[in-house]
């Protein structure tokens, strides 16, 4: 391959080649700005001259770009160094669906799994207006927790109009792997070996196909010739699957069948519906399905006994080896409802109706903090909450029961709600949960714990929120990497809980003096309750408080006691020690080593694009703001610092379309703090002199801004060379500021 170790594109460090095909060359390597391992992927060296190809290869990083879903390849990057394009995508470690069905079908539950998630990561493409056109089992990737990406997006075609997809030539399919149409024909639908106009149930006949291979191991349309596997496309149906697989679930073969219909209209409409139909034989493997028939391996066990025995054993291991792999592939908790990696939880108010007080925040915070854990769901922020309730005209302090709580996932597409109580039958506590799918309401799973006392409440909390996670889907071994009991992790004093958790209630209400005494009262009951520390510490280190020598100090006490904290607990506080101490490039790296974990953290991304902004790296901190935006839309900072970012590089009219978008989320911003000063002389650097004055009149016009007001405006009269006007507005800004005591910046 052409790139050597050690080769430097831009930011990223060439360490070694991963792999090669006729269109593009992938290395593994090293984003020196974050120290976190990526895959680059380039164009071969005797395709750089070939505009052709750079076409295509720019266009697979569009397509790509475009896209945001779990089961969709992630590109971080596009760059140019040297005369070499590149783009630079997450590195996965695993397989391909190809590589995998090499050693031979997969059983039929894993399938079905597999199903689910190439047809969301579809639904996602298909709702952007992309159309693959090049699905098949070397476009898959399935990582080693069992996640699959879909690859490969260089045919992707995205209509200018709503309209179908239009097929390009035939020629141009080749262009994926040149010469190599043999491994793409059998995967092609109808319309597209015909050159017909394209549309999404082009990609759903390509997933039947793909879906028929790995129930069977074989391809569905063969021949001997490319141009015997085209016509077999055309005009011959594949081996009934219920006949090569006796037993298998009769919802299967007609989903499978409805795939690969040879008329579109006749398939599936939507990715959407294919992969709410597969799911349902997920949470019912067997629905329709009757006993399995007889398999291999109770067929070498009903053999009759003989010296060939032992050698029949031997040989029927790998058989029983793979069947007991299905077994506890069947028989582990399904996931409840087609819930993808990094879809969103909203976690409701856990009701209380035990009559004690000590339970109404503490077990809210604790059933949070262990389901923060995983890295497969992502739990709704409070603070997504309570900006949510503002735009519905609501308390942002509202209780969130089951009712509000599923109002909320459907105006913010969150995919699932947790609901839990606890009630008290003498010294015995009972907890329930439910998991509810946010779209119908409707409960899929319900968990009951049973705890013998006060002091085990917390352990019952932790129990039930394994289980969710389970049923969320997430795998076992990634849940015992990441899943420490919660007295361990928080605190076993339910008291000290409960001050925490009202003193997060007070600061969130801006309620600074008393928050922090509240959670010096938590640590009187637990000096060892970490993140209470680590709560100090974010209070006294912000603007509120400004000082950061008792911010580090606390700091270094919950450092301290890192193992009272979760994984990702210990991470945040690491990268906010550091930050505090000064350190911005090891904060940055260590808030980028938590987001290659927990990437929807919108609070992190903020703080790491804010620090890289703070530290003249512009730039990169647009693409954290942007990045925050596109998970939260109406978050109002991320607009605002995305302004302040597209200020620095001088690209002073897209700086205004941010503030626009942040002052129609939080109108009453523009007279905010520093805020008014900075959004008008951006206006200045923009030519809209007028336009910057109305806005410092604004402020001039508001009591407590007035003293800032008339500095912005005495600003602009010297930039204008009004001299004399600035004068007296100047004077009576220092008057103000001397007479409230405060420092004029």
């Amino acid at each position: 391959m052409g790139l050597s170790a050690g080769t430097r594109l831009g930011p990223y460090e060439i360490l070694a080649p991963l792999g090669a095909g006729g269109m593009g060359e992938v290395y593994r390597a090293r984003d020196v700005r974050l120290d976190r391992a990526v895959a680059v992927k380039v164009l071969p060296e005797r395709l750089w001259g070939d505009p052709d190809a750079l076409a295509r290869f720019e266009r697979e990083a569009k397509a790509v770009a475009a896209l945001s879903h779990p089961n969709i390849l992630d590109i971080h990057d596009v760059g140019e160094a040297e005369g070499v394009s590149y783009a630079v995508m997450e590195l996965l470690e695993g397989e391909t669906l190809r590589e995998r069905l090499s050693e031979g079908p997969v059983p039929p539950a894993r399938a079905i799994g597999y199903g689910v998630q190439i047809a969301e990561g579809l639904a996602a493409a298909h709702a952007k207006g992309f159309v693959h056109r090049d699905l098949k089992p070397e476009n898959v990737f399935i990582t080693e927790d069992g996640r699959l990406k879909i690859l490969d997006f260089g045919l992707a075609k995205r209509p200018a109009t709503s309209g179908p997809v239009r097929a390009e030539a035939s020629t141009e399919i080749q262009a994926t792997e040149p010469g190599l149409l043999l491994g793409t024909a059998p995967y092609m639908s109808p319309e597209q070996v015909r050159g017909r106009p394209l549309d999404a149930r082009s990609d759903i006949f390509s997933f039947g196909a793909v879906l028929y291979e790995m129930l069977t191991g074989s391809r569905a349309f063969q021949g001997r010739t490319q141009a015997d596997k085209l016509a077999a496309i055309l005009t011959v149906e594949p081996p009934p699957l219920d006949g090569r697989l006796p037993g298998l679930p009769p919802p299967l073969v007609r989903i499978v069948g409805r795939c690969l219909a040879k008329d579109p209209d006749e398939r599936y409409a939507a990715a959407h519906d294919l992969a709410a139909d597969l799911a349902a034989l997920v949470e019912h493997p067997s629905a329709g399905g009757g006993a399995p028939g007889p398999t291999a391996v109770t067929t070498a066990w009903r053999a009759p006994a003989s010296r060939r025995l032992r050698r029949a054993l031997v040989a029927a291991l790998p058989i029983l080896v793979a069947a007991a792999a299905a077994l506890v592939w069947l028989v582990r908790p399904k996931a409840a409802l087609s819930f993808a990696p990094r879809d969103w939880v909203l976690v409701a108010d856990v009701k209380n109706e035990t009559g004690e007080p000590i339970f109404d925040r503490s077990l809210f915070t604790a059933l949070t903090v262990s389901l923060e854990q995983s890295a497969h769901a992502n739990v709704f922020p409070r603070a997504r909450v309570a900006a949510a309730l503002t735009r519905m005209k609501r308390d942002p302090g509202s209780p969130i029961d089951a009712e509000m709580g599923r109002e909320i996932c459907l105006r913010e597409n969150v995919r699932a709600l947790v609901t839990c109580n606890i009630a008290r039958a003498g010294t015995r506590y009972m907890l329930a949960a439910r998991i509810v799918d946010a779209r119908t309401g409707e409960a899929f799973r319900s968990f009951e714990e049973q705890a013998r006392g006060e002091d085990a409440v917390l352990p019952a909390l932790s129990t039930l929120a394994t289980r969710i996670r389970e049923n969320l889907g997430e795998s076992l071994p990634a849940i015992q990497r990441a899943n420490r009991p919660l007295p361990q992790v928080t605190t076993a004093s339910l008291k000290a809980l409960e001050l925490y958790a009202e003193g997060q209630q007070l600061w969130v209400k801006g309620k600074y003096n008393e928050a922090l005494k509240v959670y010096e009262l938590a640590l009187q009951e637990d000096p060892g309750f970490a993140m209470a520390h680590a709560a100090l510490g974010n209070a006294y280190v912000s603007h509120v408080f400004n000082q950061p020598s008792r911010g580090r100090e606390c700091y270094a006490k919950a450092l301290e006691l890192a193992s009272r904290t979760t994984d990702r607990e210990r991470l945040l506080i690491q990268a906010a020690a550091a930050a505090a101490g000064g350190d911005s490039s090891e904060a940055m790296r260590l808030y980028g080593a938590y987001l290659a974990t927990y990437p929807d953290d919108t609070r992190v991304r903020y703080s790491l694009g804010t620090h890289l902004m703070q530290n003249k790296r512009p730039a990169e901190g647009l693409e954290q703001f942007r990045e925050v935006i596109r998970i939260a839309p109406a978050s109002a900072n991320a607009h605002v610092n995305m302004a302040t970012s597209l200020t620095q590089l001088g690209r002073a009219r897209e700086a205004l379309d941010s503030y626009a978008k942040a002052f129609a989320l939080e109108p009453t911003w523009v007279t905010s703090g520093n805020l008014n000063h900075e959004y008008g002389f951006s206006l200045v650097r923009a030519g809209e002199i007028a336009k910057a004055r109305e806005i410092f009149g604004k402020a001039v016009a508001t009591t407590d801004l007035r003293a800032k007001g008339l500095r912005s405006m005495a600003l602009l009269d010297l930039y204008e060379g009004h001299y004399r006007d600035a004068a007296p507005r100047l004077r009576e800004a220092v008057l103000l500021n001397e007479a409230a005591r405060n420092v004029l910046s």
